[in-house]
């Protein structure tokens, strides 16, 4: 799963860029730093036109009753009622610096860890919006942890390689390859001190 992830603009031109495209569509979203549930952050997608584009949305996938998804078990995503149709039409792609996970450990506290690409540059989650309540709303796709990952928590974001977002978001790249296939290779380090598990 994804609980939280980081956005570090400064020295990554390619994030940069879709900041700049996405910020002047909602002041409010963010252009730096932790991104958590519920915050406003630059998404890639398809527009209108049929082309790659940068988008201000929400993190929080509306599922019903008042409640949210902030991740999408990918194995289930294009069969499930609720996410099938974005599944097939809503696709998109969540730049991060690095993502977070925590891990449970003695005496009931977690330990934060940062996820980050071995060669320093972007990731880039698959993910799934919706268009509800007047906003664009996402969620990340996750699938099975694979190595170091799996030694922290059981599932991981689904990732994408900077050449599949288009494939992805286009749909030409289907769900199956990036739930069962090998996931990308990451480094990770522990971020904090532990803390109380809540």
């Amino acid at each position: 799963m994804c609980g939280r992830y980081w956005i570090e603009p400064e020295g990554e031109a390619d994030l940069r860029i879709l900041v700049e495209q996405a910020l002047p569509q909602n002041a409010l979203m963010k252009a730096s730093g932790e991104i958590r549930p519920g915050d406003s952050a630059p998404v890639i997608a398809r527009n209108r036109k049929l082309l790659r584009a940068a988008f201000p949305m929400i993190w929080n996938f509306p599922i019903g009753s008042g409640k949210y998804a902030i991740n999408i078990r990918g194995e289930t995503a294009d069969k499930k009622p609720l996410f099938k149709e974005s599944a097939k039409e809503r696709r998109c792609a969540v730049p991060a610096s690095w993502y977070y996970e925590w891990q449970e450990q003695e005496k009931g506290k977690k330990a934060k860890y940062r996820f980050f690409s071995e060669d320093g540059g972007l990731l880039y989650m698959a993910g799934l919006y919706s268009l509800a309540e007047g906003a664009a709303r996402f969620a990340v796709l996750t699938r099975p942890a694979f190595f170091e990952a799996a030694a922290v928590h059981p599932r991981m974001p689904a990732l994408l390689s900077k050449d599949t977002v288009d494939a992805w978001i286009f749909g030409e790249l289907g769900l199956e390859p990036l739930v069962t296939g090998p996931a990308k290779a990451l480094c990770f380090a522990l971020d904090g001190p532990s803390f109380p598990a809540k």
